[in-house]
């Protein structure tokens, strides 16, 4: 609840923080419709990484949802080591670790569709068949057909 208070008092909507609406995490899951609403006014006004690092300055857990290409280059991401790779394979590592645990990779994810004849094939599917799925766009060959 304090953090709560203390997020509104930093977008500068100390009310929020007050509202009876919102004043418990009870009151506020009862009421996220407004406060969804009230929050969205208030965050549409903001760029995500100015009002983040202000949130962070603030002591405020806060992060813009950001696609892979920025979360791979962004410097909190590469600060933390969270950037990881193996052969072919170059992705985020989970932030969840134990302390003084560097992250690591032992395997790297199949690649688009690797695994789609073996599978089919375990349903049954012949060479041909699957082939011919391939063929009419049905299933997804190693290559992406758009």
């Amino acid at each position: 609840d304090g953090t709560f208070r203390k997020l509104a008092k930093e977008i500068g909507k100390p009310e929020l923080g007050t509202d009876p609406r919102f004043a418990r995490n009870k009151d506020r899951i009862a009421n996220r419709d407004a406060l969804r609403a009230e929050l969205a006014a208030v965050f549409s006004q903001h760029e995500a990484e100015p009002l983040c690092n202000r949130l962070l300055a603030a002591g405020l857990p806060a992060g813009p949802v950001q696609k892979i290409d920025q979360a791979l280059t962004n410097p909190h991401t590469i600060h933390r080591g969270d950037v990881i790779e193996k052969d072919w394979y170059k992705g985020v590592a989970s932030p969840i670790r134990l302390e003084r645990t560097k992250p690591n990779l032992r395997r790297t994810p199949p690649k688009f569709s690797q695994h789609a004849a073996e599978v089919l094939g375990e349903f049954g599917y012949s060479s041909d068949e699957i082939n011919g799925l391939v063929d009419k766009g049905v299933v997804c060959g190693p290559q992406r057909k758009r």
